[in-house]
C-alpha cells in the first residue's frame, strides 16, 4: 500500500480495536452467564424430580444417590486410594467421560475428585455401584471445564468402587 493515505490514525486503529474486543469479550460473557443460569435451572428441576424416584438417597449437602448394588468391602476416607470404573453423562444423557473408553479402571485419591465424588465415596462399601446425582456446587460451579460440560451442570455418574487402599 506505498502512497496509500490512511483514514485513520494509529491511535484510532488501535481504539477502534479496543473497543471491538471489549464489546466482543461482554458479549461473550453475557453468553456464558446465560448458559450458567439456563444450567443451573435445568439441573436444579432435574434434582427436585429425581429426589422423589424410588431409591434415591438426598444428603444434607444436596448430594442424591442410589444404590444399584450393595457391596461389603471397606469404606474409604479421604487419604485413601480407591479403583473405580464408572461413567459420567450431563442430564440430557450426554456421555462426557467413561472407564470404558480407555479399557481400565481409574485409580485416585479420594480427595482429588470433586466435591461430590469424595463424599459419595466415603458412603460407599468396595464392591458397590452406585449412580450419584452430583449438583453443580459440588461438581465444577460456574466454571466451564470444556468439551460438554458447561458452567452450572448437575451431573450424573454411574461408579462401581471396586477397591479400596487404605493409606499409611
Amino acid at each position: 500500500m506505498s502512497g496509500a493515505q490512511l483514514i485513520l490514525t494509529e491511535q484510532q486503529m488501535k481504539d477502534v480495536l479496543n473497543k471491538f474486543q471489549k464489546e466482543l469479550m461482554a458479549k461473550r460473557s453475557a453468553e456464558f452467564n446465560k448458559k450458567a443460569e439456563e444450567n443451573k435451572s435445568k439441573g436444579d428441576a432435574f434434582l427436585s424430580t429425581n429426589k422423589s424416584k424410588s431409591g434415591v438417597t438426598v444428603l444434607p449437602s444436596g448430594l442424591q444417590y442410589k444404590v444399584i448394588e450393595a457391596g461389603t468391602g471397606n469404606k474409604p476416607g479421604k487419604s485413601d486410594t480407591v479403583t473405580v470404573e464408572y461413567t459420567g453423562t450431563l442430564i440430557d444423557g450426554t456421555v462426557f467421560d467413561s472407564t470404558e473408553k480407555t479399557g481400565k479402571p481409574a485409580t485416585f485419591q479420594v480427595s482429588q475428585v470433586i466435591p461430590g465424588w469424595t463424599e459419595a465415596l466415603q458412603l460407599m462399601p468396595a464392591g458397590s455401584t452406585w449412580e450419584i446425582y452430583v449438583p453443580s456446587d459440588l461438581a465444577y460451579g460456574p466454571r466451564s471445564v470444556g468439551g460438554p460440560i458447561g458452567p452450572n451442570e448437575t451431573l450424573i455418574f454411574k461408579i462401581h468402587l471396586i477397591s479400596v487402599k487404605k493409606s499409611a
